[in-house]
């Protein structure tokens, strides 16, 4: 605002020529909604859309904006009037560079880099989504959540109740629950803070089991069944029936006795077979790996994979789908070892669909580890959807928890396998899955040395992101 009350743009422009910061407004008869809606302050206002076709194809305009608008000016140009890339072009560059390139490696997303830390962050984020429930129920989950807190609490505060507690909360869908129970609560859904009241007993007694502290957990049961997540499922009553049994480790397995029933407790082996009225969740180990394999058909929360999730299938079923994976896993070891069972962060968890078509995997609404497969039986196609679904689920748990990309979508970029136009996260995801591919069918090398290219060249990187594709370019 000038001292005779006329409206002008930024006073920087007036370097530019005589007359650019002139917008021909005043405060006399002129709204100020006037003088936003003006070409040359919504010129400003347009992000990656405001500056040169050069700047919107170069990798730092994330960082640098195209430079100030007043150094955009050429009279004589290519660009007409502020449609050029920044006087100061070269020396943003290398200001953008030169700050990214004293980065300290410990700044960068450790998760990117190493498998532990990866697990952490992942850890890290189901913790925060529990104590947030926690805050968000704000005492509307009665004495049994208050109690089933002061549990978790009394876990978490010891080494051998920590170290169940941790397996608990890193099985997948344990994080499937609590987006759920978040979302109910948002929804305002009925029974809400109710049924997150009730879900979380039967984690604190599985972890109570798996640390074998010697303590009563009650876990309230519906339909005449009783669910442990990642240990597996007991029928306590008749069809339809609802009510609280109580849980208590004992060494070899555990205790599990009803409240008010005055029925004798039953003993439960574990780990064991399935026994009468006992179906535990089905583990694997794989030769040579740290950590098999598990086929949770049983979890309550595992239908979160857009497909449905199969009945559990009978012991026959079962075993014929556990050799076929082991046999692929063998598979992938003799073409690809170092995409193999031992690559594999984690133990995995991988439950049967029905619908979605062989060799594709999916990987839906819930942590990290799990799997969702079509139950079919043949090695070679479950190998291809084992390399998928590790890698996507891996990619997957990275974006939860640190920035690859920025601004996806203000660009497309052309997929090499596929000819088509992409946004920058699906052309990221495709790459680091497919490099998988290649090293068990070579067939999948093709396009992958452009798409690395087109990658590198990319403004929507982040220092993170460009830490991944370094290690990708390794690999191929």
């Amino acid at each position: 605002m000038e001292t005779d009350g006329s409206l002008e743009q930024v006073d920087s422009l007036k370097s530019a020529y005589e007359g650019a910061a002139a917008t021909g407004f005043d405060v006399f008869t002129h709204a100020f909604d006037e003088v936003a809606a003006h070409p040359g302050v919504r010129a400003r206002q347009l992000g990656l859309e405001g500056v040169s076709e050069t700047c919107r194809r170069c990798p730092v305009v994330r960082s640098c904006g195209g430079g100030l608008y007043t150094h955009r000016y050429d009279s004589a140009g290519p660009g007409e009037g502020f449609d050029n890339p920044s006087v100061y072009c070269h020396d943003l560059a290398a200001l953008v560079r030169g700050i990214e390139a004293c980065t300290p490696a410990d700044d960068v997303a450790p998760a990117v880099a190493g498998p532990g830390e990866l697990l952490a962050a992942q850890e890290d984020l189901t913790r925060t989504l529990l104590a947030r429930l926690h805050a968000e129920l704000d005492g509307r989950g009665g004495e049994r959540w208050a109690a089933a807190w002061e549990l978790a609490a009394a876990l978490d505060g010891s080494a051998q109740g920590s170290h169940g507690l941790d397996h608990v909360l890193a099985h997948p869908y344990t994080r499937t629950w609590l987006l759920d129970a978040l979302d109910a609560l948002h929804e305002d859904r009925p029974g809400a803070a109710s049924d997150a009241a009730d879900s979380l007993p039967a984690r604190l007694a599985a972890a109570t089991v798996r640390a074998g502290l010697d303590r009563w957990v009650p876990v309230p049961y519906r339909d005449g069944g009783l669910v442990l997540p990642t240990l597996g499922r007991l029928a306590v009553g008749g069809a339809g029936e609802h009510g609280t049994a109580r849980v208590r480790a004992v060494e070899g397995g555990f205790l599990v006795g009803r409240d008010g029933g005055g029925r004798a407790e039953r003993r439960i082996a574990w780990p064991a077979p399935a026994a009468p009225g006992w179906l535990p969740v089905r583990g694997y180990a794989l030769p040579g790996a740290p950590s098999g394999f598990v086929i949770d058909d049983l979890d309550p929360y595992r239908d979160c994979f857009g497909a449905t999730a199969a009945a559990t299938p009978d012991a026959t079923r079962a075993a014929r789908l556990a050799a076929a994976l082991t046999e692929a896993w063998a598979l992938i070891e003799e073409r690809a070892p170092e995409y193999g069972a031992r690559s594999v962060d984690g133990p995995l968890t991988l439950t049967p669909l029905t619908g979605p078509a062989p060799g594709e995997p999916a990987v839906g609404r819930h942590g990290y580890g799990a799997l969702g497969i079509g139950a079919d039986e043949n090695a070679g196609t479950l190998a291809l959807a084992l390399l998928r679904g590790v890698r996507r689920a891996r990619f997957r748990a990275l974006v939860d928890v640190t920035d690859l990309y920025a601004a996806d979508g203000s660009w497309e970029h052309r997929m090499p396998w596929g000819e088509e136009l992409v946004p920058f996260s699906r052309l990221l995801a495709g790459t680091y899955e497919r490099l998988a591919l290649a090293s068990f069918d070579p067939r999948y090398r093709d396009g992958v040395p452009q798409a690395l290219d087109t990658l590198e060249g990319a403004a929507e990187l982040t220092v993170g992101g460009k830490r991944l594709l370094a290690l990708m370019r390794k690999e191929f």
